[in-house]
């Protein structure tokens, strides 16, 4: 997310008065008038579940605690089908999200810039970082690449953890549904349980489930990871919006992307270094 690339920050900021307002040609091309309606509930939840001003605004980095890759406030529209809408839409929520929590624009374009590496060595750091967390958690890999129960795990601490669409927080754990046209997750759709035991059994069962490879993404500082349907993992050391890095790990047959290339999330590959056979380094931008 480069600064002469994405949208200014201060008109990003003002993104949700725009939401608010019925000005449909000020909105971008991707939303239509059901999912930009989507979007504002999202909002609206959001603000409910973390009051920006009793929760945040005295505290930025608080924000990049919820906006880390698959967090509780890294919005996703999952039926977004153009990965280029896909890419814009993860910038534009990371700045709408920032200006409701943070007010602070230039924190939040600072925040963006700071995964970032600017040389080689930085690369290869980071590369020998991730490289020794496939080591250690091949097998658990292994497993994840095959499972029918888990598509995305994620954790930001052993109380607080996303696996799927289950949001863990505490005893409590929270399901969203994807909203009806974007497919937006999290989403306005919400099941409760106070209970985890109270959820329903294949939901009840993730928490133990992830465990063992929730237990190696912490020792080894691991933001999240995603099984997609070709058995590759997208392992996400750590990112805001498409400022990313971590590591794409098959098991066999896995290709070596172009830097230019765009992963599934239409982050485009701005840094590539081999790793093994079955897995290469990234930084997306």
């Amino acid at each position: 997310m480069q600064a002469k690339s994405i949208v200014p920050w201060l008109i990003v900021a003002t993104c949700l008065v725009l939401f608010v307002s019925t000005a449909r040609a000020q909105l971008p091309d991707y939303f239509t008038d059901s999912s930009s309606k989507e979007y504002r509930e999202v909002l609206y939840h959001l603000q409910a579940l973390l009051p920006p001003d009793a929760v945040l605004k005295d505290n930025p980095l608080a924000y990049s605690f919820f906006i880390t890759p698959y967090a509780q406030l890294d919005v996703r529209p999952t039926k977004f089908t153009n990965p280029e809408h896909r890419a814009e839409f993860a910038n534009f929520n990371f700045g709408a999200i920032g200006a409701m929590y943070t007010g602070t624009p230039q924190y939040i374009k600072n925040l963006a810039a700071a995964v970032l590496c600017r040389n080689d060595d930085c690369h290869q750091d980071k590369a020998e970082h991730v490289a020794a967390f496939i080591q250690v958690a091949d097998q658990e890999l292994k497993l994840l690449a095959k499972s029918e129960q888990l598509s995305i795990v994620q954790q930001s601490n052993d109380q607080l953890f996303r696996i799927n669409n289950a949001f863990f927080v505490g005893p409590s754990v929270t399901v969203y549904e994807p909203s009806a046209v974007a497919g937006f997750v999290p989403s306005a759709h919400t099941t409760q349980f106070e209970r985890i035991e109270q959820a329903p059994s294949e939901i009840a069962q993730l928490r133990a489930l992830s465990m063992p490879l929730r237990k190696l993404m912490a020792s080894h500082k691991i933001a999240a990871i995603e099984r997609h349907n070709n058995g590759a993992l997208n392992i996400i050391v750590a990112g805001f919006a498409d400022n990313q890095y971590g590591a794409v790990w098959k098991e066999s047959g896995l290709t070596l992307p172009s830097k230019g290339d765009k992963n599934w999330a239409g982050f485009e590959y701005q840094e590539l270094l081999p790793i093994s056979a079955k897995a290469f380094y990234y930084q997306t931008n």
